[in-house]
């Protein structure tokens, strides 16, 4: 890999395909005269997925099953050696500017630079410090990409591009929110180890960092060791917790719960005051739930009264023909990478 995010054909029509620790997410969208539409989407439960796993041979049904096998498809890579951060650079050729990011990012990354791709999306027009533009710079091992390319091909697929979660979001909020001039919108992306805590505004991924006590092991964590349960039975809990939020639960659960959601504020808060602080500005606009762990019930109405900013669950599919499934998708905040990883590229 000598870039991060790697284009192999450029095909306009391209499978989404969301790896995560604990399911497999596919959405499959076509561009219809100009109007994006669903044409397939699936979820699988899986253990991380790796060359070694009977979770290959699920995954390979699952994907013969809806007619997916052989297709084209744009991957996420969200590896323990991932680093995102802002750099303030001056203007120079993409070569150079790669070079310099490159040096940059020397003591960031766990290991040899040269063991890593790197890349970096820009800020539009925005300059700091007369001539210097800030750019938000990519990092990934060489090698968590290729065993990612590796396993995708086992479960027959054809990888052709390559990029994190944060801006596959980017590109789902692109589609389906728009955007308000000057206004900074954060999107949580809860999944199993952690959340990724994203800013946008202006068409633009400004800001992106991992908040650790926000994955949903961390809650399954927080159970067993409040019940004296193990994990299984935690995740049992928590589904049918899940399924039936209105019935009564017992008190150990539900301080665990309450435990969780306390310090996601205090993280998400944090994430907050960062990218505060980066951008000079005072405050973001809505905070748009997705991933597994937006299920829990009274996320939102949590975290808006603690931070006193609106909380929502995003809706991937909002402006897509979802007609093949009669109009509705199940916790749609579900697919929020796989959708922006789909949708029609230029």
């Amino acid at each position: 890999m000598n870039e991060l995010f790697k284009n192999f054909l450029k095909p306009k029509n391209v499978l989404g395909c969301d790896i995560g620790t604990a399911s497999l997410k596919v959405v499959y969208i076509k561009d219809d005269n100009g109007l994006a539409k669903l044409e397939s989407f699936g979820l699988i439960d899986t253990d991380p997925l790796s060359e070694h796993t009977i979770c290959i041979q699920r995954a390979k049904a699952f994907l013969k099953e809806h007619g997916l096998s052989g297709h084209n498809v744009s991957l996420n890579v969200e590896d323990k050696s991932l680093r995102i951060r802002r750099m303030d650079l001056p203007e120079m050729p993409k070569g150079d500017m790669k070079i310099a990011i490159r040096w940059n990012f020397r003591e960031y990354v766990d290991g040899p630079i040269e063991k890593f791709s790197v890349d970096y999306s820009g800020y539009g027009d925005m300059k700091v410090n007369g001539d210097k533009r800030p750019v938000l710079a990519f990092a990934v091992a060489n090698d968590a990409v290729e065993k990612l390319i590796k396993v995708t091909k086992l479960i027959g697929l054809k990888p052709v591009f390559v990029e994190p979660n944060a801006t596959a979001l980017l590109s789902a909020f692109d589609h389906s929110v728009g955007w308000e001039k000057d206004k900074f919108s954060v999107i949580i992306d809860m999944g199993g180890t952690l959340a990724n805590f994203v800013v946008l505004g202006n068409g633009l991924l400004l800001f992106s960092r991992p908040i650790a006590n926000a994955g949903v092991n961390w809650l399954i964590k927080s159970i067993s060791k409040e019940m004296l349960i193990n994990d299984e039975a935690a995740i049992d809990l928590i589904k049918a917790y899940i399924s039936k939020p209105g019935e009564q639960v017992e008190q150990k659960f539900s301080t665990a719960v309450s435990q969780f959601l306390s310090q996601m504020v205090i993280e998400v808060q944090r994430s907050i005051d960062a990218f505060c602080l980066q951008f000079h500005t005072d405050k973001v606009g809505a905070i748009y739930l997705a991933g597994g762990g937006s299920m829990i019930p009274g996320i939102c109405e949590h975290i808006s009264k603690n931070l006193g900013v609106s909380a929502k669950i995003f809706d991937p599919f909002e402006k897509i023909d979802i007609s093949i499934v009669g109009g509705k998708i199940p916790n749609p905040q579900l697919y929020a990478v796989a959708v922006g990883l789909a949708l029609p590229r230029e």
